[in-house]
């Protein structure tokens, strides 16, 4: 027993070396905090590393980390020492000398901690709870948001008419092996791949990243012709094969890949640990394409709705407008267009740029 006593405290003082060498230059402390999840065979620690002072800041765990609180949570286990929580502070003094304070979260007498018998290292499984960064638009290229300027309405309009056309409750299909996606009972569209958005990497990447993908050069087409573009005009959005989804939009890499593609459908293929980003041509849905000056008024709305103060509202008014037939001009914070059938439609914009309002006189 006292050996192991030996091996548990030599065990924790790994654990506190790892945190400490894993902490960002700057931090004068953290705290890593564990919690522990049992369910059958398996067993899991979620584990996550932040500062002590508010708002807190997060940073993953680093592998030898998570080495070392997997080894220091198995000799607990065989000691009869099984936790449910461990909180350990590390803080470093005017001296530059580390301290540790640490606090352990035992299951209560008569619920036990119920572990598999054959527990070893191969079963535990460490998950990093870091909380999720929000998009910041900041970090946008200039080429993205000119795409996005160009692209943004056209795009939200067809996704608010596929979901016009789907509705609520549908079934879906996809056999990316054929390039084809089946939607609700309605639309059979053919479809290529762009690439994978993760839940558990908080990510995205490119579908050309996996070299070992084993799809076909038809289905990696669209994705390498946007790699390509990325290069040619300096757009790092489309030349890094993953991205943190705090630094790239998925509303806004999906509006902008339909433009790209002169696609009629885009679609996230949602499924265990994330979505497949599906972009393709479908004539169903291009059929239901409305021309009528109250959908465009909406779509507009929409789209400032959706972009917020992301991207210039006249710049993407106009580029909409003008795919969608409109002819016009600007008269100082107005735009005064008329549509293809005629009818005239007035667009004001405040002194920011913002769309302020919209007055037409629609014969349909």
């Amino acid at each position: 027993m006292g050996d192991l006593q030996q091996q548990l405290g030599e065990a924790f003082q790994n654990v506190a070396v790892a945190l400490i060498n894993g902490i960002p230059d700057g931090w004068t402390g953290a705290e890593l905090n564990i919690a522990v999840h049992t369910g059958g065979d398996d067993v899991t620690l979620e584990h996550t590393i932040c500062t002590m002072e508010e708002p807190a800041k997060y940073v993953e765990p680093p592998e030898d980390l998570t080495s070392a609180v997997i080894e220091f949570f198995l000799l607990c286990a065989r000691a009869k020492q099984g936790w449910l929580s461990l909180s350990l502070k590390v803080e470093v003094d005017e001296q530059e000398d580390w301290s540790t304070e640490a606090e352990m979260g035992y299951p209560e007498e008569d619920q036990p901690l119920r572990l598999p018998t054959s527990l070893d290292a191969a079963s535990i499984r460490c998950t990093s709870n870091m909380p999720r960064r929000p998009f910041d638009p900041s970090v946008m290229s200039a080429g993205f948001r000119r795409l996005l300027v160009q692209h943004a309405a056209m795009g939200v309009e067809k996704q608010a008419e596929l979901g016009d056309l789907l509705g609520d409750n549908y079934d879906w299909d996809a056999d990316l092996e054929h390039g084809k996606l089946t939607l609700g009972d309605k639309l059979h569209c053919k479809v290529r791949l762009l690439g994978s958005a993760s839940e558990s990497s908080h990510a995205w990447r490119w579908v050309w990243a996996d070299e070992s993908s084993g799809f076909s050069d038809e289905m990696l087409s669209l994705a390498n012709q946007i790699k390509k573009l990325g290069e040619q005009h300096d757009i790092w959005e489309f030349t890094t094969p993953q991205i943190e989804l705090s630094r790239i939009s998925k509303p806004y890499l999906a509006v902008v890949a339909c433009g790209l593609a002169h696609a009629d459908v885009v679609f996230w293929a949602t499924h265990d640990g994330g979505a497949d980003l599906l972009v393709g041509n479908c004539p169903a849905a291009r059929e239901r394409l409305s021309q009528t000056t109250t959908r465009v008024i909406r779509v507009l709305k929409q789209t400032v709705n959706v972009m917020g103060d992301v991207v210039d509202h006249r710049k993407m008014a106009l580029n909409y407008l003008k795919q969608k037939g409109y002819k016009g001009k600007e008269e100082g914070h107005e735009l005064r267009i008329t549509s293809p059938e005629g009818d005239p439609l007035t667009i004001t914009f405040d002194d920011e740029g913002r769309l302020a309002t919209i007055q037409a006189n629609a014969s349909s």
